[in-house]
This record gives structure tokens, sequence and C-alpha cells, in this order.
């Protein structure tokens, strides 16, 4: 999962992640969403910089 994990978001590992979004994000990689749709629900689910509020105010 770790070497997918960089498809979706960056400067973010396994590692920085707890039990439960390293679950979510399983779930969500192998879904039947678009591709698109997988980025925007695995950039949620890490949170931080990676969602809208954070790209938008720089969080």
């Amino acid at each position: 999962m770790s070497r997918d994990l960089h498809r979706y978001v960056r400067d973010v590992t396994v590692d920085d992640l707890r039990n439960s979004q390293v679950a979510a994000i399983y779930v969500i990689m192998h879904g039947r969403h678009s591709e698109g749709e997988k980025r925007m629900l695995i950039r949620s689910t890490v949170g931080g910089r990676n969602t809208l509020r954070g790209l938008l105010f720089n969080r």
C-alpha cells in the first residue's frame, strides 16, 4: 500500500497515519470509485494540507 499511496497524496507515508486512516484508505483504493474520486477521498482521509481547506488556507 505504501507504494501506491504516493499516487494520491504527496509527502505522506503509511507511518504518518493512524491505523484507522490506513484501513479507510485501503478500502477506498480497492473500491469502485474513479481515480479522481479516490484521490479526493484519500486526501480527505489524510487531512491537513491535503484537504481543500488545507490547500486554500495553507494549514
